[in-house]
């Protein structure tokens, strides 16, 4: 009772409701913060669990891929000149 009628004095519209109030949604903040990070570390201990195969298979994949971009964009990419010469300006 001393701590609500101290509550009153220092705010006497809501006294110590508003505090509780405002500890609430300190909590609400927390749980959500809390929920956020346990998502997040579930998320990466799955990345720490993938499966070494396919972790290979993808890394291939984007090999193969980064090399066909590469040779699209550059058609001489990967082609052996053997010697011969441009009759290009250069």
């Amino acid at each position: 009772m001393s701590f609500e009628a101290t509550s009153r004095i220092r705010d006497p519209i809501y006294g110590c409701a508003g505090i509780i109030t405002q500890l609430q949604h300190q909590i609400i903040q927390a749980e959500r913060e809390v929920a956020k990070i346990q998502a997040k570390i579930t998320f990466y201990n799955a990345q720490v669990h993938v499966d070494p195969a396919w972790l290979t298979q993808s890394h291939y994949a984007q090999k193969q891929e980064c090399t066909l971009q590469t040779s699209i964009s550059n058609p001489s990419f990967g082609e052996s000149r053997g010697g011969e010469f441009d009759d290009g300006p250069f």
